[in-house]
C-alpha cells in the first residue's frame, strides 16, 4: 500500500497569505489599508510569501509591477478611495465579484451563490452570519 505524502504546510499558507492579501487589495481602501500600503507593508507581506512558493520567478515580475503601480497611485489624483467607490459602488464599470459575469443573471447568481456555500461548506467553513467588518465607501447606500 502506497500513501501520498502530505501537502508541504509553508507552501499552502504562503498562497493562503497570498490570495488573502490580493482579495484585501480589492477591498474598499481604508485609511488602515492605506497606511499599510504606503509602509510597504503590504508589499513586504506578500512578497515574503510569493518567496516561499515553488512558482517564485514567475510572481517575482507580476510582485515588481505591483510595487510600481503603488508608487504611481500614491500621488496620483484622484485619491484610491475616490477611484474605488467609482468603480466598483456607483457605475460598477468592473464588479468585483466573478458572479455578476454569468450569462443567466436571474437565477444565475442564485445558482453561483449555492455552489459558493456547497464549497465552503465541503471544506468545514460558513459564511459569517453578521455584517461584514470593513468600512462602507463614502456615497454607498447600504
Amino acid at each position: 500500500m502506497t500513501t501520498t505524502p502530505a501537502p508541504d504546510t509553508v507552501a499552502l499558507l504562503a498562497r493562503a497569505t497570498v490570495y488573502l492579501h490580493l482579495a484585501q487589495a480589492l477591498a474598499y481602501p481604508t485609511d488602515r489599508r492605506l497606511a499599510e500600503l504606503w509602509s510597504n507593508r503590504f508589499v513586504e507581506v506578500l512578497g515574503a510569501a510569493v518567496g516561499a512558493l515553488d512558482e517564485v520567478g514567475s510572481l517575482e515580475a507580476a510582485l515588481d509591477q505591483l510595487k510600481q503601480a503603488i508608487a504611481m497611485l500614491r500621488d496620483s489624483s484622484p485619491g484610491l478611495p475616490e477611484e474605488h467607490t467609482c468603480l466598483f459602488a456607483r457605475q460598477v464599470q468592473a464588479a468585483p465579484y466573478e458572479t455578476s459575469y454569468g450569462r443567466d443573471f436571474a437565477f444565475g447568481r442564485m445558482r453561483e451563490l449555492e455552489e459558493v456555500a456547497a464549497y465552503y461548506a465541503a471544506f468545514g467553513l460558513r459564511i459569517s452570519p453578521g455584517p461584514p467588518r470593513a468600512a462602507r465607501p463614502p456615497g454607498c447606500r447600504a
